[in-house]
């Protein structure tokens, strides 16, 4: 099973299905009085340039920018070069970081790079088996959207059961009749999976749950000497974690998988004995505390309309329509 998007990308022949680009990220670390202001913002998009700001760590904000086309590009290139931003780049992030962030506008770079993202020609992932490589499985979804990494693997589980038990009743000359749960040789059969990202650790885990036996997680970086950095995508210390993906079914039931996963994982974060150095018993892994989209129009717009019309009814009253005067006086009466 390959999750790394950027080895299917180089390695497995799929560059016609997938395209590898990028996008601008930078770096600033303002005075300690601006830090201490900003600390608790949350993540700010400004969906109409493609601008994003993060919350400061390690006393830096991190700064993306959707603004350039870079195309198709040379991974192995953009992975080693050295990356600075174009006078048009930076000016168009100052500007934004001058509406939100007006004292840190002007301050100094400490650092840049080319982002790399890979995704289909929708922006939309692979969830299936290689079409020529039988025994070979790809999962990867776009670089956005690994918060719903963690409920990949049920997707990812539920193919490979079927391949598993087909392969096996064929080799044994059993009918299609037997379920990998009947037979619990099928639980012995090797797996790998490429890529310690989110993606590859919860096909891993979910693997792990369903009751295989033999699986090994291979990736280029040591992660189990050095712990998560920057190198991998999902290691990211801000993500968003939302469900508004309109008529996009597979992310949105993603999504909702994943909130269960993550309200477990601070259950078992508050209730653990055993943490990792960088974690306590008091950190949270994820902060349910909303999701506010603005925009210019007066209604919804087509994306936005197709979210609240494919929201499963019983969450239909957590969303609030702000230009509905009644909603405005349920949002209060909530506490909103």
């Amino acid at each position: 099973v390959v999750t790394d998007d950027l080895l299917c990308h180089k390695l497995f022949g799929l560059s016609s299905l997938m395209k590898a680009t990028g996008y601008d990220a930078t770096w600033l670390k303002p005075s300690d009085s601006v830090l201490k202001k900003y600390k608790d913002i949350p993540v700010l998009t400004n969906l109409s340039t493609g601008f994003t700001v993060f919350p400061p760590v390690n006393g830096e904000f991190k700064c993306t920018l959707e603004l350039n086309d870079y195309g198709d590009v040379n991974v192995s290139d953009a992975e080693s070069c050295a990356w600075s931003l174009a006078p048009k780049t930076e000016r168009e992030i100052r500007r934004n970081l001058a509406e939100v962030l007006p004292e840190a506008a002007d301050q100094p770079f400490s650092r840049s790079k080319l982002a790399l993202s890979v995704s289909t020609e929708k922006r939309t992932g692979l969830i299936d088996r290689h079409p020529q490589l039988d025994a070979l499985f790809i999962a990867t979804l776009p670089t956005t959207l690994e918060p719903l990494g963690i409920s990949l693997g049920t997707r990812v589980v539920d193919q490979i059961d079927q391949a598993v038990t087909s392969k096996l009743c064929q080799s044994l000359g059993l009918s299609g009749r037997f379920s990998v749960a009947e037979d619990t040789l099928a639980f012995h059969k090797p797996i790998v999976v490429v890529g310690a990202g989110v993606f590859g650790l919860s096909t891993a885990l979910h693997l792990a749950r369903r009751g295989y036996k033999n699986v090994t997680i291979l990736d280029r970086e040591a992660y189990d000497q050095t712990g998560y950095t920057s190198a991998a995508a999902s290691a990211d210390q801000n993500k968003i974690i939302r469900a508004s993906y309109g008529t996009q079914k597979l992310y949105e039931s993603l999504a909702f998988k994943a909130l269960d996963l993550w309200d477990e994982w601070n259950s078992d974060v508050r209730n653990s004995s055993d943490l990792p150095d960088s974690l306590f018993f008091h950190d949270r892994l994820w902060d349910n505390c909303g999701f506010l989209r603005a925009g210019e129009l007066a209604g919804l717009d087509p994306q936005e309309k197709a979210t609240q019309d494919s929201f499963p009814e019983a969450l239909k009253d957590t969303q609030y329509r702000l230009s509905d005067e009644s909603r405005r006086e349920d949002a209060r009466m909530n506490g909103i």
